[in-house]
């Protein structure tokens, strides 16, 4: 790659052979996103009406094990989740999650979204995969809030 250009809120990229090869929008500041930003950055549906569009994300965390979310999850973190039963809102409200995306465009039961309503945790869906949405936010500058379990055993067994 030849130069790196940040332009209003898009990045630009110009490689060598002089072709531009993405534009990508840039919304982090620093290391805090907000919701509205997210929504557009992982092409999201809101379920959650009346939800703080200014609310501050400061990291993400992907996982679809809801222990490993208790275990490891920092407060303000995006959870990135393809369950989208009524546990994920009760573990999200228990961790201190700032919002809840699930990902590869499942539909989320009603009593998950009336739960997320009830607690105020914003909740979307993107049609991305986990994988792919992980990288997208973190390329837009979104660290990951995920604590080291610790020991390096692995309890699998």
């Amino acid at each position: 790659m030849l130069s790196t250009y940040r332009i209003s809120i898009f990045q630009l990229k110009i490689y060598k052979c002089g072709f531009i090869l993405t534009f990508f929008p840039l919304f982090v500041t620093g290391l805090i996103m907000k919701i509205k930003d997210l929504i557009v950055l992982t092409n999201g549906i809101v379920h959650t009406p009346d939800i703080d569009m200014n609310r501050e994300i400061k990291g993400g965390c992907g996982a679809d094990l809801m222990s490993d979310v208790l275990a490891t999850i920092q407060p303000d973190a995006v959870l990135l989740t393809g369950l989208c039963n009524p546990q994920v809102v009760r573990t999200a409200q228990m961790a201190d999650v700032s919002a809840i995306v699930i990902v590869r465009g499942k539909k989320i039961p009603p009593e998950t979204i009336a739960l997320a309503i009830a607690e105020s945790i914003p909740l979307i869906s993107t049609p991305f995969g986990m994988f792919e949405l992980c990288g997208r936010l973190y390329q837009a500058g979104l660290i990951s809030l995920e604590q080291s379990v610790g020991n390096g055993l692995c309890d699998c067994d």
